[in-house]
């Protein structure tokens, strides 16, 4: 609802308002008369139309809320390994591909697996030459066929042993010759949260980042113990932000918490929402409007609230007939919410009320 303004209006406008008998630049809103005022072409473009239609009445309640990244959809990443962090290559926001190196750390476990792998290339090399030596040993009847198994099989566990602290190895992303690890990202996504920068001791107990692809966002939203009834899993929903405060997004109420936070008083419904834009970023604020019930059996006529203009509490729209029939006209509400003003006189399904730049318009008609 817009409140009169003169000042910033005529500022802006004034100059450019003339009569259509007048000369001067008549660009913007000219009268044909000096009692009529008619729309020119350049003029028409910066205004919105919008056609009235019937509507159930319904009464809403607004709710706080909150935009999260989807949990459903998030990777939390903990080190499996303690170290160092010697280097660390993304930021908070950032996109990053699966497999991509986000950070490099130096480890004392890397470096004893890697001196145990040592230890063993080492020792398999000494026993395939322990076999060698007792396989010939056998030929020329100096040791028996079990000698030579038991060094077979003592062979078979060295090398099975290798290969699973080489796959341990891999699974850390270890490199063995400079004792470090990488820390790789497990999938597409954006870096949601952020715990690691270079030189930080790093542990297995801290999450060092989420990653999230963001293609749907969680609305987390606070429902007071007084609106608890009114609040049904399932039911539809409208969610408003202050980033884009001409645009609705739709959805409904997926998961409602069974318990209290502790801390807020309030218990936690869940939105899902999709966000294929990612205009929708986790942190933002969000007011999230759900009908109550509908307030009678009849339709009328709802006017949008960002169309109507409150002069001298009085409120009013103005209807658009044609580019010189334009009319202000009062409201007499019937019912209200968040979205729609709803009238049962003066206005008419299909009238065609101006929604953007009303308030110039206004200002000329009520000269």
């Amino acid at each position: 609802m817009k409140k009169i303004r003169y000042a910033p209006v005529f500022i802006a406008w004034g100059l450019s308002l003339t009569s259509c008998n007048q000369g001067g630049d008549t660009t913007k809103l000219t009268n044909k008369s000096p009692d009529k005022y008619c729309l020119t072409a350049d003029f028409k473009k910066k205004i919105t139309l919008e056609k009235l239609s019937l509507q159930p009445v319904k009464e809403q309640i607004s709710l706080t809320g909150s935009i999260n990244y989807n949990e459903d959809d998030v990777v939390k990443y903990r080190s499996m390994l303690d170290g160092t962090a010697e280097q660390v290559t993304f930021d908070l926001g950032q996109f990053v591909k699966k497999g991509q190196v986000l950070a490099t750390v130096r480890s004392i476990s890397v470096n004893d697996m890697s001196n145990e792998r040592q230890g063993l290339v080492n020792q398999i090399a000494l026993t395939r030459q322990k076999l060698l030596s007792t396989q010939s040993m056998f030929n020329d009847g100096l040791a028996s066929a079990r000698d030579v198994d038991e060094i077979k099989v003592e062979l078979a566990n060295l090398d099975a042993t290798l290969r699973r602290l080489d796959a341990n190895m891999d699974l850390y992303n270890a490199t063995a010759d400079k004792g470090v690890f990488q820390i790789k990202a497990p999938k597409d996504g954006y870096i949601v949260e952020k715990n690691i920068n270079t030189g930080a001791n790093i542990n297995n107990e801290e999450q060092l980042f989420a990653l999230s692809n963001l293609k749907q966002v969680w609305v987390m939203v606070n429902i007071y113990a007084n609106n608890l009834q009114y609040v049904k899993n399932g039911a539809a929903v409208t969610v408003k932000t202050l980033a884009y405060p001409n645009e609705v997004f739709s959805g409904k109420i997926q998961q409602i918490s069974n318990v209290f936070d502790q801390e807020e008083r309030v218990l936690k419904a869940r939105v899902l929402l999709d966000n294929g834009d990612l205009r929708l970023k986790p942190g933002m604020s969000a007011d999230v409007i759900i009908n109550k019930a509908t307030l009678m059996d009849e339709k009328l006529v709802a006017i949008p609230n960002h169309a109507i203009i409150f002069n001298n509490n009085q409120k009013y729209a103005v209807v658009y007939n044609g580019d010189c029939d334009l009319l202000v006209m009062p409201i007499k509400p019937v019912a209200e919410n968040n979205e729609y003003t709803f009238v049962r006189e003066g206005y008419k399904e299909g009238d065609q009320i101006i929604t953007r730049n009303e308030l110039i318009v206004f200002e000329e008609l009520m000269k």
